[in-house]
């Protein structure tokens, strides 16, 4: 994980330097995550803050709705962690 992901979306032109650091100060005051605040600013998309995760993480996103969970699976994860 080399680049914050607030660096890579000013770097990848999807956000500003602006809405970055508008973020940043918001995120000061609440603790929220950055992404979540640039959502809810309305600047990024639930799937682009998705698809920039995954590259900050170097780990491909998934959509779970295209899998079929195998129902042992389900008995050994408790419903708390599940939700």
């Amino acid at each position: 994980m080399s680049d914050k992901l607030g660096e890579i979306l000013v770097k990848n032109n999807t956000i500003t330097p602006e809405h970055l650091s508008a973020a940043l100060k918001e995120q000061k005051k609440s603790g929220r995550m950055v992404g979540s605040i640039l959502v809810g600013m309305g600047v990024l998309q639930d799937s682009e803050l998705l698809q920039f995760l995954s590259e900050q993480h170097g780990v491909p996103s998934i959509k779970l709705s295209e899998f079929q969970i195998d129902p042992e699976v389900l008995k050994i994860i408790p419903a708390g962690v599940a939700s």
